[in-house]
């Protein structure tokens, strides 16, 4: 019998019975437990909040002059003698430019994991949903990474709520089946270093029964990616995100001791057809694929299903210089996740084509292999380079391309004026210092992906006038870090050319910071013609 692997999966058809219990605390009367971790430098404090257009209580991360500070909030233990589905909620606040990391860490019989992680740095009051497993030993971690150097923030959560679902199961068919996929996933951001590759144990209704078409997870069968974050980018096109050497470490889940013989079938596969690699992580290691079983099934897609269709853009794949391949393994069928058996979801555009269901697939096809060993550059194949991305540019002629106010300025924001500036005629934003105070009012672009590229240009025109004024700043913000570019654009009184070269460490955004005095006269400080440029400044 032949095995391949993305991910294995217990499909099972069981009878459910389900009952439900819920845990939840809106922190109006007391901490309902939740105390501080001891050792950390600052604490969370039950504080009535009044943040984002909300009133009520919350517990807020404290901030203060330490130069960087953790603190961690621990709810109480959820006892439960078997280990059971649930659904944990939040409801969360942010603002500022401390806030190095918001995270959430789960105890339970088996260790500690991480299992969410603050992804944008949105603004505002926001919700979390996170699917969990719940047993004897499980409590839950709220930790913030805060560096007060960076200027002032805000982290506060409420309404924390644990829905827990019991099951009883009468079980009268089980099926294994292990499947091949190509994945070259990694994720490098913390706290989280390593991917689920999710044996999940499914209990599908009468007509959903491909134990790869589970909507709760993303593109059907793997768990802990989510598609929205900027660092799950496609490895293809991020030579970054390809495993170091063609070396994919991993770990198996206990749980699935009698199947790795099954498993290492499918890693036998792999290499025996690429130069792609598979060894057991040891302690040293960072990034790695974890082979475990996700209970709850249910649960999962209930509480985290929202939207699993991403759309790339052409300069955010690369096909390898191969062409749609009817065949491969990553293909599902024409009926994948359709609400019942008779509604066709894909349709194959060359005719006579039926792409069948993943199972009926012998493995991987040619052009799989293929486009592995260019990805992995085996046996003197040459990775493709990835497609050009096209350049951001704004004028501001029609809106503001995506650039927002920090939620936290001063009196007055950027703001889009129409009309003759310095002898220019169009559409611009600026501040005006009649209407600001000496506190910055800043201008947050859009995130940019950096697509495995380490050089990239930003530029804007940039006009003062007036004794209002008193300066612009320029910082760039990568996932990890915050750099000031630019402290103190010179003034002159005629729209100038700005641009800085940037060294990428993965997706950017810029800020752009201004301060006048209105007590020195008047003033203006305008901006226009942003562009931003996966390439050096020419």
């Amino acid at each position: 019998m032949k095995t391949f692997l993305v991910v294995g999966i217990l499909s099972l058809t069981a009878t459910l019975i389900v009952a439900e219990q819920s845990y939840s605390c809106d922190f109006e009367r007391d901490t309902c437990g939740f105390t501080n971790e001891e050792g950390q430098n600052t604490n969370w404090v039950r504080k009535e909040l009044k943040l984002g257009g909300r009133k009520g209580y919350g517990m807020v991360a404290e901030i203060n002059d330490t130069e960087k500070h953790i603190s961690k909030l621990i709810t109480p233990y959820f006892e439960h003698h078997e280990e059971v589905p649930g659904c944990l909620t939040f409801d969360f606040y942010i603002s500022g430019d401390a806030i190095k990391g918001f995270s959430v860490e789960q105890e339970h019989n088996y260790g500690i994991t991480g299992i969410w992680a603050l992804s944008k740095s949105n603004s505002g009051w926001q919700n979390a949903r996170i699917a969990v497993d719940v047993d004897e030993a499980t409590r839950f971690f709220f930790t913030t990474r805060l560096d007060p150097s960076l200027g002032e923030s805000t982290i506060a959560i409420s309404n924390v709520v644990l829905k827990i679902r019991y099951r009883k199961r009468i079980i009268s068919k089980v099926d294994l089946l292990v499947l091949s996929k190509v994945k070259s996933t990694k994720r490098t951001m913390e706290p989280f270093h390593w991917i689920a590759f999710s044996a999940l144990l499914l209990c599908h209704n009468a007509f959903a029964n491909n134990p790869m078409e589970n909507e709760g997870l993303f593109e059907g069968d793997i768990a802990g990616i989510d598609p929205y974050v900027l660092t799950d980018r496609n490895a293809v096109v991020d030579e970054a995100q390809i495993w170091p050497e063609g070396i994919v470490y991993y770990e198996i889940d206990w749980r699935l001791r009698k199947v790795k013989d099954i498993i290492q079938e499918a890693f036998d596969e792999y290499e025996s057809k690429t130069c792609v690699r598979f060894k057991p992580k040891t302690a040293a290691t960072k990034d790695y694929i974890k082979l475990t079983i996700v209970t709850g099934y249910d649960a999962l897609l209930e509480c985290c299903a929202e939207r699993n269709f991403l759309k790339l853009k052409p300069w955010e794949n690369n096909l390898l210089g191969e062409e749609f391949d009817y065949n491969s393994i990553m293909l599902y069928g024409e009926y994948a996740f359709a609400k019942d058996r008779n509604s066709m979801t894909m349709k194959p555009k060359k005719e006579g084509v039926v792409i069948g269901l993943i199972n009926d697939k012998p493995g991987l096809s040619e052009s799989d292999v293929r486009r592995i060993n260019k990805l992995y550059e085996c046996n003197g194949e040459k990775r493709p380079p990835p497609p050009d991305v096209p350049d951001f540019k704004c004028d501001f002629e029609t809106d503001m391309c995506g650039m927002e106010n920090h939620e936290n300025n001063a009196f007055t924001n950027w703001v889009i004026n129409t009309g003759t500036l310095g002898g220019r005629t169009g559409s611009y934003v600026s501040v005006d210092a009649a209407d600001a105070a000496f506190r910055k009012v800043r201008l947050i672009t859009p995130s940019f992906g950096a697509y495995g590229r380490k050089k990239a240009c930003f530029k804007f025109d940039v006009y003062f006038n007036g004794g209002g004024v008193v300066s612009l700043d320029v910082s760039v913000h990568n996932i990890n870090t915050s750099n000031l570019l630019i402290k103190h654009v010179d003034k002159k009184d005629e729209w100038q050319s700005v641009k800085v070269d940037v060294y990428l460490e993965g997706d950017v955004k810029f800020t752009l910071d201004a301060r006048t005095r209105k007590s020195n006269g008047e003033g203006i400080i305008a901006l226009d013609n942003f562009a931003f440029q996966l390439r050096e400044c020419d």
